[in-house]
């Protein structure tokens, strides 16, 4: 993962850097759930991305503390043509890595360009808002913003109820340059990553304004955050989860 990246994201609020001390991390009996969703349209398959945002998921998933693992749920949904809940809230961790195992691309080959964004975000946002003490957090890998007609409002709506913060890794190219998730990321407070095509490319500062005050930082890696992935309910903006 390249940390490096992570570190240096810069806090901004209306152009003005912002950028303040780092915030410390969870303890690892904090409470967190954790709303993992995976484009799988051809802009993240063909790439590199879905396999790289994979890996950065299961490397963080494997790698936590058995007091994390035991006070963590993660959920995994996916975004195609139409979006998919994986697997539901767990803390078991084999159950989750054997869900995020079994993300891919559709098998028809319309389905591969479409991305239904907005719906798998609402999916999550309301998938947390039933956990009550949790701090809420979701993580979206992206190379394609919604293009099946889904709405953003009903999907911003979810995460607002929820009150998670939003991880936002976007797989820049082509026409994608992240737009309306930004918004959404900066509406609710998180961390917005971005990168070229390929698993190995090194990701770019994107400052995103942080429109709330913020505690803590959320648990999913720093690996996660700079490859393929990132998490926290009222976290800090422009610092990657540790």
């Amino acid at each position: 993962a390249d940390s490096a990246a992570v570190d240096d994201a810069v806090l901004a609020d209306n152009g003005d850097d912002v950028t303040g001390a780092a915030p410390l991390p969870l303890a690892a009996n904090e409470k967190v759930a954790v709303a993992l969703v995976f484009d799988t349209s051809s802009a993240m398959d063909d790439s590199g991305g879905l396999v790289a945002a994979k890996e950065a998921a299961e490397r963080w998933l494997s790698g936590r503390s058995a007091a994390e693992r035991s006070n963590q749920m993660v959920a995994v949904y996916t975004a195609s043509d139409v979006a998919n809940r994986v697997q539901d809230f767990t803390s078991d961790t084999a159950r989750i890595l054997a869900a995020i195992d079994r993300v891919a691309p559709p098998s028809e080959e319309a389905a591969n360009e479409k991305t239904a964004l907005w719906s798998a975000m609402k999916q999550a946002g309301d998938g947390l808002d039933a956990k009550s003490g949790y701090q809420a957090n979701i993580v979206v890998m992206t190379g394609s913003g919604d293009n099946v007609g889904g709405s953003r409002s009903a999907a911003n709506g979810a995460v607002v109820n929820s009150g998670a913060s939003i991880f936002a890794v976007e797989l820049t190219g082509s026409n994608y340059e992240g737009g309306s998730l930004d918004g959404i990321v900066e509406e609710n407070g998180g961390l917005v990553l971005t990168t070229g095509f390929g698993p190995g490319s090194v990701p770019a500062k994107k400052p995103v304004p942080p429109p709330k005050p913020v505690p803590a930082v959320s648990p999913l890696g720093k690996a996660a955050a700079a490859k393929a992935g990132g998490p926290g309910k009222g976290q800090a903006v422009g610092k990657a989860p540790v």
